[in-house]
């Protein structure tokens, strides 16, 4: 295949097939003219001063002949000429590169049109353009390639409204008629028989069964009266938080409070007990103002105002920054709390993902906590019972009466690791506190002791070690609490400022356009500073891009994500990048597969490369940490010739190895994009650094 224009935009674009396209990565790699052409129309593409080409003029050009360029129906003098043009302009090129863009998203998902929409359209018009079985002329679609496949039948025109069955139409015989109909009356038969198996009268023994009463609290003598819970100063829960690469110590099992009216008990339930899958209606979204997005048939949308129902067995998710909060039918109310992080911020979390159950009779609620951190409390006396499932594994927990409130949060990381091959799957560690009354919990089939206000439990780790309870404190320093919803003013209030614009500006614009994606890849468009730009616009958009790489990591396209790694203009998109990739949970070895699919093909590298990215995704293991050897290693790769291999040295260098670094400004001026030149003084402070942490080791 020759590498032209055409060739190069359908590759870009990922229209090619797997070989063709692998070929032409080959080509790009060996041409410098082509690598810089591919430059050119990434610049051209995202710069939006570019005014639209001239119709006057000897470079005149108009829409119908860069549809027919891009259609392969021009003759071959009339796309040398053409070509010539857009290699000459920088609007041109522009122009084709766009509407190549566009055609590609537009007829990668096909849009269906209901067949009586279609019949009324042909009747619009009169000729052979009316004729609805008229074939399309012979011109190449956008990728420049034309289909193995037949076209179909007019019959196949409804094949998406016909759940996978042939269409009933002329062309089918008598007996695939009969039998078409003979499947509808099976189905219909099945559908009669699932009916009366599910009616009321035939309830299962085990279902019958009602929960125990929940017997309310008795008024407490003076003496014993239990007093209003205290945030104890001054320990933070996360100033000896359970790191998932360190050996957690031993469940501490205290003694039981003595408390006269106790919650009630709860039976250890089975980790293979799985969900109720019906999908209803169960409550509504109270903050409709805030960004709730929902997955139905693999695309998410908004929760909208004007219908803000949510239903059962669907998966929710609050953006980071946004804190939704649900009202259950069941009294119970949840609210998903996603946090935006600024440059100082240690919190680990950032989106909260969740999926609602239709829960079992006794209970208020049964959700899975995918990620993020989620707050929970029962309004209702007869229901006090909650089911909470993170991974494979189910927390059943009772709260003491209708004010109790409880705190849950899931976070991921991948198991570190520089100098062993690992399958990149995170661990997942799973904190559970009790902020107000009291609550108690059956995990792993065995009870806990009962929880008070300010207490926690940890299950952390591949051995799922549960550690605590322990005491809730607060950070020194700061005014609020770990697990306080509202977290500590960040320390720039211009930052804080530009976050929340950014929000408002973010959930203004899906009001303007259905899909969420698109409204990501808008943040993560690049835009050159204006000229006179203040200190709040260049936190704004700043911020842009890494919200656009936090929204695509919300969602699950990792691919855009791994795209961030080689943004060579944005350092913050890099970092972002990198922090959404090491603490997802669905980064596991299905995954990797397309993620060196992706280093290799579109971003140009080589196989060994590529495996290199992988294993400084992971970073140093706790143990590597203060290894000499691995120390030397992160040094030279601030110097490795690949992009992502700098980035990712610096990340855990700043991150994991030597959070102390951020304070100091010699090497905090590092830029992994940087030239050569301009990397060489950072580069020598961090490895003069380096041998001070490994004489520090050695002590």
């Amino acid at each position: 295949m020759r590498l032209t224009l055409r060739t190069l935009l359908a590759y870009l674009d990922d229209t090619l097939p797997a070989d063709e396209a692998k070929l032409i990565g080959q080509k790009v790699s060996e041409s410098e003219t082509a690598q810089q052409l591919v430059e050119t129309i990434n610049r051209v593409t995202r710069r939006r001063a570019l005014s639209t080409p001239s119709t006057e003029g000897k470079s005149a050009t108009d829409p119908n002949t860069v549809a027919e360029y891009l259609s392969d129906a021009l003759s071959a003098e009339q796309i040398a000429d053409f070509e010539n043009i857009c290699l000459e302009s920088d609007v041109h090129l522009a122009e084709v590169a766009a509407c190549h863009q566009i055609l590609t998203l537009l007829l990668s998902e096909p849009v269906r049109v209901p067949p009586s929409a279609r019949q009324r359209m042909y009747r619009l018009v009169t000729g052979p353009e009316a004729l609805p079985n008229k074939k399309p002329s012979n011109t190449l679609p956008i990728g420049g390639i034309l289909p193995d496949e037949t076209l179909p039948s007019s019959d196949d025109s409804d094949a998406g409204y016909l759940l996978g069955m042939k269409a009933y139409g002329e062309t089918s015989s008598r007996g695939q008629r009969l039998a078409q109909l003979g499947l509808l009356a099976g189905l219909l038969g099945g559908l009669g028989l699932t009916v009366y198996a599910a009616w009321p009268h035939a309830q299962r023994p085990e279902t019958a069964q009602s929960a125990p009463a929940f017997v309310p609290p008795k008024k407490l003598a003076d003496d014993v009266r239990e007093k209003p819970p205290q945030f104890q100063p001054p320990e933070n829960p996360m100033a000896d938080a359970v790191n998932p690469n360190e050996v957690a110590e031993p469940m501490v099992v205290a003694k039981p409070v003595e408390n006269p009216n106790p919650p009630p008990a709860v039976e250890a339930v089975p980790p293979e007990k799985l969900p109720r899958m019906d999908s209803i209606k169960i409550g509504t979204l109270t903050t409709p103002e805030k960004v709730l997005l929902v997955e139905r048939n693999g695309k998410w949308s908004r929760v909208g105002a004007a219908v803000p129902a949510i239903a059962s067995a669907e998966r929710m998710t609050s953006l980071p920054g946004y804190q939704s909060e649900l009202k259950l039918d069941t009294g119970a109310e949840i609210t998903l709390w996603g946090h935006l992080p600024e440059p100082a911020s240690t919190l680990p979390v950032r989106e909260a993902s969740i999926t609602t159950y239709l829960p079992e009779d006794g209970f208020a609620t049964d959700l899975m906590l995918h990620t993020g951190r989620v707050y929970l409390t029962a309004t209702k006396p007869s229901l006090q019972k909650l089911r909470i499932r993170t991974s494979n594994d189910i927390w059943d927990v009772a709260l003491g009466d209708a004010g109790t409130e409880i705190v849950v949060e899931a976070t991921h990381r991948i198991a570190g690791g520089l100098k062993q091959d690992g399958d990149g799957k995170p661990t997942t560690q799973v904190t559970i506190g009790v902020l107000k009354g009291r609550a108690r919990l059956s995990i792993l089939n065995r009870t806990v002791p009962e929880l008070l206000a300010n207490d926690y439990l940890v299950l952390t780790g591949p051995e799922k070690q549960l550690v605590g309870p322990k005491k809730i404190g607060v950070a020194p320093g700061l005014e609020s609490t770990y697990f306080a919803r509202s977290p500590a003013a960040p320390s720039d209030p211009t930052w804080a400022r530009a976050a929340h614009q950014l929000l408002a500006d973010f959930a203004e614009g899906l009001q303007t356009t259905e899909s969420v994606r698109v409204r990501f890849d808008e943040f993560l468009a690049d835009a050159p500073p204006p000229p006179d730009e203040s200190k709040l616009e260049m936190f704004k958009r700043t911020l842009r891009g890494s919200y656009g790489i936090y929204g695509h990591a919300a969602t699950g396209h990792l691919i855009r994500v791994v795209d961030g790694l080689k943004d060579e203009g944005r350092a913050r998109v890099r970092d972002a990048a990198i922090d959404a990739l090491v603490s997802h949970p669905a980064l596991v070895q299905e995954q990797r597969a397309a993620i060196v699919s992706q280093f290799t093909e579109k971003h140009r590298l080589t196989e060994e490369q590529a495996r290199s990215v992988l294993s400084h995704l992971r970073g140093p293991s706790l143990a590597e940490r203060t290894t000499p050897e691995v120390l030397d290693q992160l040094g030279e790769s601030l110097s490795s010739p690949v992009l992502h291999i700098r980035e990712l040295a610096f990340w855990h260098l700043m991150n994991t190895v030597d959070p102390e670094a951020k304070q100091m400004k010699p090497l905090i001026v590092y830029d992994a994009a940087a030239t050569a030149e301009a990397r060489d003084g950072p580069t020598k402070a961090w490895k003069r650094r380096i041998e001070e942490l490994k004489k520090l080791s050695m002590k």
